[in-house]
């Protein structure tokens, strides 16, 4: 029912009428006559932000002031229903945006250390390339912690078993590249640059194995240090550092067993600038250092979600009551196909990290772990290298 759609946010916001209202919302009719409506403060930032949108199409599709007041009237006498479902659906609902939202922002909080750790040298300086002939290159292997507390609770009003049975309250968010570092020229200084690009999309044997889910994922950094003190007793070196970086990753999501949510999708990425100081030293061929960072990093997520309305309500099976499914065909029919929101941030994250690196002639091993304070993210690292220096 086309003219059903419409209504988007505002009917989605009446099957809340017992919660404390907010303000009322006016919208007029085809036929110019206003109906104002009461609005639960759950749906306030909702219908802000699709407001002018319901009343261009209410306009546009002839809805008239009686089909508004119909349609609210049919929701109301639902909600009154003590089979209705809608006491839960709305539970569910007002856990699951806030779980995601919540999710969201702990993700914007933990992608700085993931990529500031990207790139990680033990050695706080590898020399010069001239005079001297230091650089090397290689793979960088990293993982970050993200809370999984506020995606537990959006999960749980999917009914998705899976992240409540986890035995860690945490996500691990894997990072991945190649970079490569060359020493600078007179100057003690060297520069690094890492980067890497996968799309899970066109990989017919991961995408089998990644079930319903899909990953695109980008990331690339640049960062100077610049030796302070170096040939001291046990080659160490103290440096000074900033780095600029990006990162620009989407997850899918399609199921196909009619599960609660038909496909969810989530974008996000982050500019982030780190400016620190790093010590290291040298034990035969290892080399043990020590470092700290402040972090500055703008980010921004986007998250869509298009639910499985009746299976949410619990009335898409045959053991549902014709009550709840008269309700469900009144409310389903109403609401969005689809809705989601954007979620910007500014942060500021000190991070103090440390680490072993192994020296072995042409070939370089970097461990690291790294502590970031203010989102509470702990960072792991591995860099297999080869290197002159």
């Amino acid at each position: 029912m086309k003219k059903s759609k419409i209504f988007t946010s505002f009917l989605i916001s009446t099957v809340c009428i017992t919660s404390m209202f907010a303000g009322t919302y006016t919208f007029t009719g085809s036929d110019g006559v206003p109906v104002s409506i009461e609005i639960p403060d759950a749906f306030d930032d909702m219908m802000d932000d699709y407001y002018d949108e319901i009343q261009s199409t209410i306009t546009e599709e002839g809805v008239t002031s009686s089909d508004l007041e119909e349609a609210k009237t049919q929701l109301e006498e639902a909600l009154n229903s003590e089979e209705s479902g809608l006491t839960e659906f709305t539970e569910k609902y007002d856990t699951l945006i806030s779980g995601l939202e919540g999710f969201s922002k702990d993700l914007l909080g933990s992608l700085p250390s993931a990529q500031a750790m990207q790139n990680q040298w033990a050695q706080a300086w590898i020399g010069s390339i001239f005079p001297g002939f230091n650089f090397g290159f290689g793979l960088n292997i990293g993982v970050s912690t993200v809370s999984l507390k506020s995606l537990v609770s959006a999960a749980d009003a999917l009914e998705f078993d899976q992240f409540s049975d986890l035995p860690i309250d945490f996500l691990p968010l894997p990072t991945i590249n190649a970079d490569v570092r060359i020493g600078g020229v007179i100057l003690p200084f060297d520069v690094g640059f890492s980067i890497m690009k996968f799309d899970s999309s066109r990989y017919n044997e991961i995408n089998d194995m990644l079930g319903g889910f899909g990953m695109d994922y980008f990331t690339m950094g640049l960062d100077v240090r610049y030796a302070l003190l170096k040939d001291l007793p046990l080659k160490t070196k103290v440096a000074v550092n900033g780095g600029l970086y990006y990162t620009n990753t989407s997850f899918t999501y399609a199921d196909t067993n009619d599960g609660m949510v038909s496909d969810a999708n989530i974008n996000f990425g982050a500019f982030t600038f780190s400016a620190g100081a790093q010590a290291s030293a040298k034990l035969a061929f290892l080399v043990p250092y020590v470092g700290t960072r402040f972090m500055f990093s703008w980010g921004n997520l986007d998250w869509s979600l298009t639910p499985n309305w009746a299976a949410m309500l619990g009335t898409e099976n045959s053991e549902a009551s014709e009550a709840q499914a008269a309700s469900a065909d009144a409310i389903t029919a109403l609401l969005p196909k689809s809705f989601g929101s954007t979620i910007s941030s500014f942060g500021f994250y000190p991070q103090f990290y440390a680490g072993l690196g192994f020296d072995l002639f042409a070939f370089d091993i970097t461990t690291g772990i790294g502590y970031t304070f203010v989102s509470n993210v702990l960072t792991g690292t591995i860099s297999f290298r080869i290197a002159w220096n």
